[in-house]
């Protein structure tokens, strides 16, 4: 049979390690919740990545419009003062 003394020393040791052993649990993520965040992060990245490719295209398309237009208002710039100079 156990004495008081053993029995306080049990109880002890068995309320530390319940302690550590919810201090452990406390740390760090569970791999399900690591695996709900990158499914998250996987349908963001299907949803947007077509769109930022879209925004790409179209700034793309936007700077070679506004360069072509630049470069016909310089032609006709050239041909109003090659005209002007009776060439």
């Amino acid at each position: 049979m156990k004495t008081t003394k053993e029995r306080k020393r049990l109880s002890a040791l068995l309320t530390k390690a319940s302690k550590i052993k919810k201090e452990k649990k406390a740390k760090g993520f569970t791999l399900v919740e690591l695996i709900v965040v990158i499914a998250i992060i996987g349908v963001l990245a299907v949803v947007l990545v077509p769109n930022m490719l879209s925004y790409i295209d179209k700034a793309a398309l936007s700077t070679a419009n506004d360069t072509a237009a630049k470069i016909a208002e310089q032609a006709n710039l050239i041909a109003v003062d090659l005209e002007s100079r009776g060439v």
